[in-house]
């Protein structure tokens, strides 16, 4: 008996990927043939030459003719695999085809056609929704509008089962103009924050000083620090700081007091790094609690020269093992990072102080807000328990000449 080896299973499993891919190709443009041979065909009232004129002469719904219509002009058709109509849709379209006369022949291969795509885009991707990812994937696009619509069918239920949630969420890195060292004001928050029931949650979080030095910010008192007091609002929930595998962590004790008592909650500190400063640096960001809208701002010196490349949505396990590539989890809700003033206003109105606090934290920390430049990244229903991998590049000698 022939022994089969990992290269031989590996190389099955291509060819068999490849041959599924191909299948499915013949399978997607049969069905779209036999769509277009029926809206086609003499024996209609008039000239289907639109979505309208479907949904009338047949009488679909508005999403069904176009669906419909979408397939039967479809040039690439397993691009357009994301209208492919139900069979209810269907059945619809093709009865009234059949009012109207149009032959038996033209009906069976429409049916027949239908059902034979539905079943590889199941044999493939276990679903159709998947099998549509995966076509995106192929083509090199990106994520489907189906994406999205998980992500936030996630966040409703991870609403529910953790039993709190925030209507924003942001972390921000901004380094600071001071010589040769790495410098940097980290700041943390939520807006509209709420619980649906009693839970404990951890809100903050920074590694313990082995390769970096903490300070507080100016004006925030030190008992409670890195909480920024000036910035927050709401009821205030108890807090305790606790430390746990190399990190100190703020906790949070919140009751169940849903709209009644929303929470907005800002932390804040200034780091000073031990080690030499390096061209390019790697920042992972957990996102740790239901949002429905993450913001991460990049803050750095003008004069560094400095850029940002977006690393994509992780699972956090991986976060620390995989570089950007293919690897990365494609979302269509994020977005690329943007190049913007430093009192850009944001896109949830939940953050609408967020520039104000900006201004005053750099007229408190004496930071020239002239001298910087703002990279924003932002996320609508970013999934929770992924992490969010940033690049940030800039020109180490611009550092050390500074007047």
């Amino acid at each position: 008996m022939t022994e089969t080896t990992q290269e031989d299973r590996n190389r099955s499993a291509h060819e068999a990927l490849d041959a599924a891919r191909e299948s499915a190709t013949l399978a997607a443009a049969e069905f779209v043939d036999a769509v277009r041979a029926v809206l086609e065909d003499d024996h209609w009232p008039s000239q289907i030459g639109s979505a309208i004129d479907l949904e009338r002469v047949v009488t679909l719904s508005h999403k069904g003719a176009w669906q419909i219509y979408r397939m039967g002009h479809a040039v690439e058709p397993l691009a357009e695999l994301s209208n492919m109509p139900g069979s209810t849709t269907l059945g619809q379209f093709r009865r009234g085809a059949e009012r109207h006369g149009v032959e038996e022949a033209a009906l069976k291969r429409l049916t027949e056609s239908h059902a034979a795509l539905d079943r590889r885009m199941k044999a493939i991707g276990g679903d159709r929704e998947t099998f549509i990812e995966m076509v995106a994937e192929w083509r090199g696009m990106p994520a489907s509008g189906a994406a999205a619509a998980h992500c936030r069918q996630a966040f409703r239920a991870n609403r529910h089962v953790w039993g709190i949630s925030a209507k924003a969420s942001f972390a921000t890195l901004w380094f600071v103009d001071s010589g040769a060292r790495i410098e940097a004001i980290r700041l943390r928050g939520m807006h509209g924050l709420t619980a649906a029931r009693r839970t404990v949650w951890d809100v903050y979080g920074s590694q313990d000083p082995d390769r970096h030095t903490s300070f507080a910010l100016a004006d925030n008192p030190l008992e409670i620090h890195p909480l920024l007091p000036a910035y927050c609002r709401g009821v205030l929930p108890r807090l305790e700081r606790r430390r746990s595998g190399g990190w100190t962590h703020v906790r949070a004790h919140f009751e169940a007091a849903g709209q009644i008592a929303q929470h907005s909650l800002v932390f804040g500190e200034r780091v000073v790094r031990d080690d030499e400063p390096d061209e390019q640096d790697w920042f992972n960001l957990a996102c740790s609690f239901p949002a429905e809208y993450l913001q991460v701002d990049v803050i750095a010196p003008i004069r560094w020269e400095p850029r940002m490349v977006q690393g994509g949505l992780y699972s956090v396990q991986a976060a620390e093992r995989l570089d950007p590539g293919p690897q990365k989890i494609h979302s269509a809700a994020t977005e690329a990072f943007e190049q913007l003033p430093l009192r850009a206003a944001c896109r949830s109105n939940a953050m609408a102080d967020y520039p104000a606090m900006i201004a005053s934290i750099a007229q408190g920390e004496q930071l020239d807000v002239a001298s910087y430049t703002l990279f924003r990244l932002t996320c609508e229903y970013p999934p929770t328990g992924s992490g969010l991998r940033l690049d940030f590049r800039r020109n180490v000698d611009s550092r050390d000449d500074r007047p």
